[in-house]
């Protein structure tokens, strides 16, 4: 994308954030900001759920920002969920209706890629060929931490360290005291103790923060005249930390530039950052707001401006690795894309996409074993990464070639995504019709549905000639049928 609009939100667990910008000669300028202070990460109660309360609050910040991005191509708005949505037992109570006051999909997506997507929008702001650096993300309910050089990230991992779980943990009642801080630092030091060989001093040589404390911290210093840059070391966190200990509480807590939304976990982040400072050695951090974002909107463009091309040559050279039959997933491709050609398919392009890199890949697990394909290809799309796939579409494009044969008891979970569902179905039919890897006529087979029953009709000729895909058709129709939707052959005589 070289030109146009595009939008991008982030559900973190202290706050959602919406950012739009104009993309021109490639590069996104912003031109609005909405930011919404819902407290998801303090909204879950003790048996690890969301509360009735802070899933309105939620879904009401949803609604405007639905509001705000009605008439938005959906292939030019990315909504990403984080730590708080990845860990709830009812993230998918939630979902289902955030995204629908929101009109838009989210992806909640996993701790290593929120931390690329934040060494990647660092990286925008500061650009360098060959700096090897590290990047600390403390969010609400997680810490992203990510080593690489220059554009290329190596190391990335995800700590289920936040500012508000922290400050939920070590510092309730809003009470301050030495002898809490000891206790929140000490254990975040033991969670990074383990990250030292990938994101020690030996690692990096420059330092980049990027989240709501370490603003918040940056805003402080600049305030207190410690340094003009709001640049963060270890002399400005030492004394930042002594004025909350001398004032005992929250209340009393008098900090230049700390807002009072930030004031109320402003302790557990404080201890997190002391934790990794201390873990890590590090002299300076400079600090970089929305870079999580930044890195969306670059996700966001190079998508529109690189999918074809680079997904085509990953997708290639996965079928010569793994020596696939190019001809019969050529032939899957084509059956399973005319076959839902028939069907109302809701963002078809997308839908025919994935028909299409199924069908590609549904047989690279030939080379572990001839049994269970479906199986073992999932196993190793499981374990890579397809350039310019999103995540949540990655797991649909897995699970769909994990299902292409036999029982349906997993496609339960994807129950609510009837693109999904067509699409199965499709490709399953697609891979009966050329079981006998031949071009057969199809002309006159049609498939049709209406709710949740299915219908193929084709002539009594080809039924007649064809007793051998009839009953791998009839097999079919009692797979779907011990999941409640209804497949009939019919004659179109």
């Amino acid at each position: 994308m070289s030109t146009g609009i595009i939008a991008v939100a982030d559900l973190g667990s202290n706050s959602f954030k919406l950012e739009i910008a104009q993309v021109k000669n490639g590069r996104p300028k912003i031109s609005e900001r909405i930011r919404k202070n819902v407290k998801l990460g303090g909204g879950v109660g003790p048996t690890n759920m969301l509360t009735k309360p802070a899933m309105r609050e939620g879904w009401e910040a949803l609604a405007e920002f639905g509001d705000r991005l009605t008439g938005f191509d959906p292939k030019n708005v990315k909504v990403i969920a984080t730590q708080t949505l990845r860990s709830v037992k009812n993230a998918a109570e939630f979902l289902e209706l955030a995204q629908y006051q929101l009109g838009f999909d989210i992806d909640v997506i996993s701790g290593d890629d929120e931390a690329r997507l934040t060494y990647q929008g660092i990286y925008q702001r500061f650009p360098s060929k060959s700096e090897p650096r590290l990047i600390i993300d403390i969010g609400g309910a997680s810490t992203e931490l990510a080593q690489g050089y220059g554009a290329k990230c190596e190391h990335i991992t995800s700590e289920a360290i936040g500012s508000v779980t922290w400050t939920k943990r070590f510092f309730s009642g809003n009470t301050l005291t030495e002898s809490r801080f000891q206790d929140a630092v000490s254990s975040a030091e033991e969670v990074f103790k383990k990250d030292i060989g990938q994101f020690g001093s030996k690692t990096w040589d420059q330092v980049y923060g990027s989240s709501g404390i370490i603003s918040a911290l940056s805003l402080i210093i600049k305030g207190s005249a410690i340094d003009p840059n709001g640049h963060i070391n270890r002399h400005a966190l030492f004394w930042i930390l002594q004025k909350c200990i001398s004032s005992g509480s929250l209340q009393n807590l008098d900090l230049p530039n700390l807002s009072d939304d930030r004031r109320k976990i402003f302790a557990g982040g404080l201890s997190a950052l002391i934790a990794a400072v201390r873990i890590f050695d590090i002299d300076r951090i400079i600090p970089v707001s929305g870079a999580t974002r930044a890195g969306l909107m670059h996700q966001l463009i190079q998508n529109h401006e690189d999918l074809p091309s680079q997904r085509r040559s990953r997708i290639e050279a996965l079928q010569k690795k793994y020596n696939v039959d190019i001809k019969q997933c050529n032939r899957i491709s084509k059956l399973s894309r005319r076959l839902l050609a028939n069907l109302e398919v809701n963002e078809s392009e997308s839908v025919e996409n994935m028909l299409h890199d199924a069908s590609a890949l549904h047989e690279i697990g030939r080379m572990i074993s001839a049994n269970n394909i479906g199986k073992h290809s999932a196993y190793i799309l499981d374990n890579l990464k397809i350039e310019n796939i999103e995540p949540k579409d990655q797991s649909r494009l897995t699970n769909l070639i994990r299902l292409q044969r036999g029982k349906l008891k997993r496609l339960q979970s994807w129950r609510g995504d009837l693109n999904f569902q067509h699409a199965l179905l499709c490709f399953r039919l697609a891979l009966i019709f050329g079981y006998a890897r031949k071009n057969h006529a199809f002309k006159g087979i049609e498939l049709s549905n209406k709710e949740q029953e299915y219908r193929i009709t084709a002539s009594p000729e080809w039924i007649q000639r064809s007793p051998h895909i009839v009953w791998l058709l009839q097999q079919e129709a009692h797979f779907w049928e011990r999941i409640g939707i209804s497949i009939k052959l019919k004659s179109n005589s």
